[in-house]
C-alpha cells in the first residue's frame, strides 16, 4: 500500500509539472513554429524567411522544415495541447475539488469559478489566434 501511494504521488507531481511547463512554454513554441511561415518578398519574385534571410521560402530546405516540423508543431501545440487539457479537465469535472485532481490539473482551473473550469484553455486558444494573426498580418504588411 505505501509503495502504491508513493507511485501515485510521483505520478501526480510529474503530471502537474508537465502541465505547468507545457502551458508556460506554449506561446513561445507557437511563436517559433509560426515564424517558419513568416516570409518577406524581396524583389517581387522571391521571398525569404524573416528568421534567416538566406533561406528562400517554399524551396526545398524551407518546405522540409515547415511541413516536417513547424506545421506538425502547430497542430500538436496549437490545437492538441489545449484540447488534451480541456478533455482531461472535462473528464474530471465532477471531482475538480478532490486532492488528486487538484494536484494534477488544478493549475488549469484553480483561479476560476467551478463552472468555468475550461477558461484557461480559452486563454490558450486566444493566444494561438493572436500569435497566428500577428505573423499573418506582418506578412501582409
Amino acid at each position: 500500500q505505501p509503495e502504491s501511494n508513493y507511485r501515485e504521488e510521483i505520478f501526480r507531481g510529474v503530471t502537474s509539472s508537465a502541465v505547468v511547463v507545457m502551458f508556460l512554454f506554449h506561446p513561445y513554441i507557437l511563436r517559433y513554429n509560426f515564424s517558419m511561415f513568416a516570409c518577406r518578398d524581396d524583389d517581387g519574385t522571391h521571398s525569404y524567411l524573416l528568421r534567416d534571410t538566406s533561406i528562400e521560402c517554399w524551396e526545398s530546405e524551407h518546405k522540409s522544415w515547415t511541413l516536417g516540423l513547424a506545421l506538425p508543431g502547430l497542430i500538436l501545440w496549437g490545437v492538441g495541447i489545449p484540447f488534451a487539457a480541456i478533455y482531461s479537465v472535462y473528464r474530471s469535472r465532477h471531482v475538480l475539488q478532490s486532492p488528486s485532481t487538484r494536484a494534477r490539473f488544478g493549475f488549469l482551473y484553480k483561479d476560476f469559478k467551478p463552472h468555468f473550469y475550461f477558461w484557461e484553455v480559452m486563454i490558450l486558444l486566444r493566444k494561438f489566434l493572436l500569435i497566428s494573426l500577428s505573423v499573418l498580418l506582418f506578412q501582409i504588411d
